[in-house]
């Protein structure tokens, strides 16, 4: 057995006792301490988490969300019996972690959970089998989901932007057109008078008056969804296989959360 640490937290093979358990005899050291047996572990996932936070550490941006941070999310939602929530402001999306039990909790930071929450062992350990198991991070993805995901987005149910109404009906258009479409539907439901009353863009307007969730890319990469208040259980509904079949399982699983 090798005895010596690598130094790399969240490295699957390195315990608590600071030894290596690295089966592979002739790893070597480079010069930024990393090993040639480095293999993810739990905490690899989490500690991506905690960089990507960085210095803001009760928000997690929107564009930082690759598989690893994703993985890493639900692991600590996980791990320490907490929730989280997506929020968008103007063309900003991030990812803020809250306490379960209270009603109007503030955002926590990754210190905090992790001196204030205790650590689910048996969880922990379930999230270490699931590593010991998978190659990489689709295999992780599947386990966490428990089927195996498509290596491409569904063609045969593509939705691409537009608004979803209170009973889960979508209506779609090209990307930078919702504002267009936002008028057509008030002009199709007889709104307009109303809409003038209230004044503001037909966007604002479905949204916030008429309890539309819109479907819209900002940036053109990042999928944002803007909403007032609770989604309908429908909305929910769409927006779940929206993003399963968009290969985005961790995304998806956001919507089961009753106070969406």
């Amino acid at each position: 057995m090798v005895t010596f640490h690598c130094q790399r937290i969240g490295c699957r093979y390195c315990d608590d006792s600071d030894n290596c358990n690295c089966p592979d005899n002739e790893i070597t050291i480079n010069i930024n301490k990393e090993c040639s047996g480095y293999k993810k572990g739990v905490w690899h996932y989490i500690c991506a988490v905690k960089m990507a936070m960085g210095n803001n550490n009760t928000m997690l941006p929107a564009f930082d969300l690759n598989t690893e941070i994703k993985i890493g999310v639900y692991f600590i939602v996980m791990l320490y019996n907490i929730t989280y929530a997506y929020t968008e402001y103007g063309n900003w999306g991030w990812i803020s972690f809250y306490d379960k039990d209270e009603k109007e909790s503030k955002a926590l930071s990754i210190e905090n959970i992790f001196k204030n929450y205790k650590l689910n062992i048996d969880q922990f350990n379930l999230f270490t089998h699931y590593l010991e198991n998978s190659n990489n991070d689709n295999e992780v993805i599947e386990k966490i989901t428990g089927k195996v995901q498509p290596e491409e987005v569904n063609d045969d149910y593509i939705f691409d932007y537009g608004f979803i109404n209170p009973m889960g009906d979508f209506s779609q258009e090209d990307w930078g057109e919702h504002e267009n479409l936002a008028y057509r539907i008030i002009q199709e439901k007889n709104w307009e008078d109303e809409w003038v009353k209230e004044g503001g863009t037909c966007v604002d307007f479905l949204v916030f008056n008429k309890h539309y969730v819109l479907i819209h890319a900002p940036n053109i990469v990042d999928i944002n969804v803007t909403y007032n208040g609770k989604m309908t259980k429908k909305q929910r509904e769409f927006l779940y296989d929206y993003f399963m079949n968009r290969n985005m399982p961790l995304r998806a699983n956001l919507y089961y959360n009753e106070d969406y």
